[in-house]
């Protein structure tokens, strides 16, 4: 099972990046995913630039593997990928996958359906080009797919999938997961560390979502004890379950 928290900014309150890869590692977490690159109509910000060497190289030593992970928009695609480049590049053969949110950028209502389905493709291909076997990849969008018609779904079957259900209706779910699973062979949700469903409300929201191959966490600041507390129990029932 794949068990992993994101991290949106890096803050000095995480006590550093061997802090969070101890706790990641006490945690059973299985990936870590840093964002390097958040792109809108507007601009472009490169995020956590002078830490991810570092945490990389933290998280790699713990066995723990490092991800990044970015927010696209459409026409911006080889901005993109030349930011994923430059972090695999200065990650020095640690990175282990890339993790890619094109949730909003490239709804049809931002730009006209040729234009989100061919710059989809384009970023796709280029991430492909990019990436060689030691780098996984996933996909994560807004959990309800099947209500998202307006979207370039099948350009972006990239890796595993990783629907969103953070305030997500059982109808939503069901039907989300249904669709996400006709398009990715494996499917992580993305879950709650904030909100109605986290807390003690989580473990009961994640029995109407399973089974599934994992879950993301969002996300790092949010993460209280019980959130902690129940990825330790999910990293030791996958054990369990493996034998190990």
């Amino acid at each position: 099972m794949r068990l992993g928290v994101y991290i949106r900014g890096i803050s000095i309150a995480y006590g550093g990046s061997r802090a969070v890869a101890a706790k990641a590692k006490s945690a059973g977490l299985t990936f870590v995913p840093i964002l390097v690159i958040w792109q809108d109509a507007g601009s472009t910000k490169f995020i956590n630039t002078r830490q991810v060497e570092d945490y990389a190289e933290a998280l790699h030593e713990v066995g723990v593997e490092p991800w990044i992970w970015g927010y696209p928009w459409v026409g911006k695609e080889q901005e993109f990928v030349d930011r994923i480049q430059w972090a695999k590049e200065i990650c020095r053969g640690r990175l282990r996958g890339v993790l890619i949110d094109p949730e909003l950028g490239y709804q049809f209502k931002s730009s006209s359906e040729s234009e989100a389905r061919g710059g989809a493709a384009r970023l796709v291909n280029g991430l492909l080009n990019m990436l060689d076997e030691s780098v996984s990849a996933g996909t994560t969008s807004y959990g309800a797919y099947h209500l998202q018609g307006r979207f370039p779904r099948d350009e972006f079957c990239l890796g595993f999938g990783s629907p969103q259900f953070y305030t997500a209706t059982d109808h939503e779910i069901v039907h989300g997961l249904a669709c996400w699973r006709n398009l990715f062979g494996e499917i992580v949700p993305s879950i709650p560390a904030y909100g109605p469903n986290s807390g003690v409300n989580l473990k009961q929201y994640l029995g109407k979502i399973g089974p599934v191959d994992g879950y993301i966490f969002w996300s790092w600041p949010q993460m209280g004890e019980i959130e902690w507390s129940i990825a330790r129990d999910l990293a030791q029932d996958t054990g369990k379950k493996s034998g190990t």
